[in-house]
């Protein structure tokens, strides 16, 4: 199971050879379902900087936001950007998502030197991965995991 986006290229990549096995979701609901189902899960959770992951947010999805953006100057969109989105959006996902694994994020450690953190929990993997997906598509032998 695959959370949250940002990595396009390898995704898709692996869905064309593991379609049966990937779920991509957003949704702390359908990964409780799939922890509580199987065993040997692998969960990816792709961790970006909280206004990184607003600002793609909120250009990919202009057009609903600010349907007349062509009409507006840079800084009228840029209010209503800040109107828009906060970080304690990222910030509320990864406590949920703590909670939901049981795992204390006050003593969560994220390895800045690999990029990585991985955490094995109940016979599943957990990696939490900052921002660079390239380097998943390098490490990871999917072969071995029921589901990811």
């Amino acid at each position: 199971m695959i959370f949250k986006n940002g990595f396009g290229k390898w995704y898709h990549n692996t869905v064309n050879n593991y379609n049966s096995k990937i779920i991509k979701t957003h949704s702390h609901i359908v990964a409780k379902d799939i922890l509580e189902k199987y065993n040997n899960v692998l969960i990816i959770n792709i961790v970006r900087l909280p206004i990184d992951r607003n600002l793609s947010a909120f250009w990919q999805s202009i057009k609903t936001h600010v349907p007349n953006f062509k009409d507006l100057s840079i800084l009228e969109i840029d209010k209503i950007f800040c109107k828009t989105y906060s970080v304690t959006i990222t910030d509320n996902w990864m406590l949920n998502f703590f909670k939901l694994i049981n795992i204390d994020i006050n003593i969560f450690y994220f390895n800045k030197n690999q990029y990585f953190t991985e955490i094995q929990k109940n016979n599943n993997t957990f990696l939490f991965y900052y921002s660079s997906i390239n380097i998943l598509y390098i490490m990871i032998n999917i072969e071995k995991f029921t589901m990811m």
